[in-house]
């Protein structure tokens, strides 16, 4: 094709005909590559939804492992009120300050349902109560 590109004569009969073919097989052939390339669009996609929902899946049984994990670790052992010292330590801190003490008090909720249980118990109205006090007296 490139020979009559560059020649600008007029072109015979047969060149003409030669030329009319190669169009005609050239956009059959760009039919069928275009109709591949869909087809390969429609597989990815399809693709692409099923390893999202085994990513997703992956995601769920990870996190079910690592919950029956948390059963077994060592803090859970540790009574109630043991656990409650322990946040009041944390709270009285006289080295925290106001923002310091809020952060650690969101952290202490944030940890697992069962120290947002602890936080919340009558048991320590000391613990929030430390913050508050000492933001109110600053």
């Amino acid at each position: 094709m490139d020979i009559y590109a560059r020649n600008r004569t007029h072109l015979s009969t047969a060149d003409v005909a030669y030329v009319q073919g190669f169009c005609q097989n050239t956009t059959k052939d760009l039919t069928v590559l275009q109709r591949q390339i869909f087809d390969l669009h429609a597989g990815t996609v399809k693709s692409l939804r099923q390893l999202a929902r085994f990513l997703c899946v992956v995601t769920q049984k990870r996190a079910q492992v690592n919950a029956a994990k948390s059963l077994f670790a060592p803090i859970r052992l540790l009574p109630t009120e043991i656990l409650t010292l322990i946040f009041e330590m944390c709270m009285t801190n006289k080295i925290l300050d106001n923002r310091r003490l809020m952060r650690t008090s969101f952290r202490l909720t944030q940890v697992c349902k069962v120290w947002r249980d602890i936080t919340g118990l009558p048991l320590i109205p000391r613990l929030f109560g430390a913050l508050f006090t000492s933001t109110v007296l600053r």
